[in-house]
């Protein structure tokens, strides 16, 4: 009976160490699943984070894109405007040079040879006794003149002009004491681009010749 006993004592205790081991390894397992659940949970997790975060930088991203194509087109228009300024500034230095720039006969010397082909006649040419250019173009305007063979030519700036008009102008004392030549003269001018407009007629003329008035330069 003794062997008995102690055979099942050992099964007893065998039993147990048994019922031991199947208890730890369910809980191993029970705390496997839960890890791995709790693992999932958290791969689920960051892989969500993740794809927000990616949008949330993919916003970022379009954000400065759009404001880095705004900026560049603001600074297309800035530098367009200053382009388009600095054209207008010198166009208008380009204006004043030239209306700074003396007057001068164009094409002198077709102007010479044109006159040269038509009788001559007394010729008055006036001019502001204050304005350098007016003088000195009337003067250059004289010389061709007597160059083409028209002797009856001279200067006057003894009367007074104002107000001072603009270009090249003709004076007559009536309409009826137009010279012949004058047709001659306004071709010549018009020959070399700077034509003489008709101007007005004085009854208090006391000259009978034929009246150009160099006025200021356009």
């Amino acid at each position: 009976m003794s062997d008995l006993s102690e055979l099942q004592n050992k099964s007893d205790i065998l039993s147990r160490s048994v019922d031991r081991w199947n208890a730890i390894y369910i809980g191993a397992l029970v705390f496997a699943l839960i890890a791995g659940a709790l693992t999932l949970l958290a791969t689920q997790q960051l892989i969500s984070r993740g794809k927000k975060l990616s949008a949330v930088n993919a916003d970022i991203s379009r954000e400065k894109e759009t404001e880095s194509s705004e900026r560049a087109s603001k600074l297309e228009k800035e530098v367009a405007d200053a382009r388009t300024m600095q054209a207008e500034a010198e166009k208008a230095l380009l204006e004043l040079q030239e209306k700074m720039r003396p007057r001068h006969l164009p094409e002198r010397d077709k102007f010479v040879s044109f006159l040269r082909e038509y009788k001559s006649g007394p010729l008055e040419i006036r001019y502001s006794g204050n304005d350098v250019e007016s003088r000195n173009f009337a003067t250059e305007i004289e010389k061709a003149f007597k160059d083409a063979g028209w002797n009856g030519v001279h200067l006057n700036n003894n009367v007074l002009i104002f107000p001072q008009p603009v270009g090249l102008m003709f004076r007559f004392k009536s309409a009826d004491s137009i010279p012949e030549y004058a047709g001659a003269v306004q071709k010549a001018f018009e020959l070399i681009g700077m034509p003489i407009r008709r101007g007005e007629t004085d009854p208090s003329e006391q000259t009978g010749a034929l009246i150009l008035i160099v006025g200021a330069k356009p």
